[in-house]
């Protein structure tokens, strides 16, 4: 076993070796007090309003500057208002500044 840190530091990446290789244990990627299938909701539901927006970004329909609140936005209209709160905490923990 051994443990790897993000360039953060914020989210511990348990590995061990298996077959030559190294395997992730994503365990070790769910917030504190998450459930793990309701972070990776989370993940993914803001991954997909990434990959929405990232052809406007890269036409520069919408500026770099001003993507991060965008995807915010769009993000939150994914979710039920009572979500947004526990959703923005999730996401906020696999941001790396």
């Amino acid at each position: 076993m051994a443990l790897a840190y993000v360039p953060s530091g914020r989210v511990p990446l348990h590995m061990s070796r298996e077959a030559g290789g190294w395997r992730l244990h994503a365990s070790g990627l769910v917030p504190p007090g998450f459930e793990p299938k309701r972070a990776a909701d989370y993940l993914f539901r803001w991954s997909a309003t990434l990959r929405e927006l990232a052809p406007k970004i890269g036409e520069k329909r919408l500026k770099a500057d001003h993507a991060r609140q965008q995807v915010t936005d769009d993000f939150h209209a994914r979710l039920a208002p009572d979500e947004q709160p526990e959703a923005a905490e999730a996401v906020d923990f696999f941001m790396v500044p």
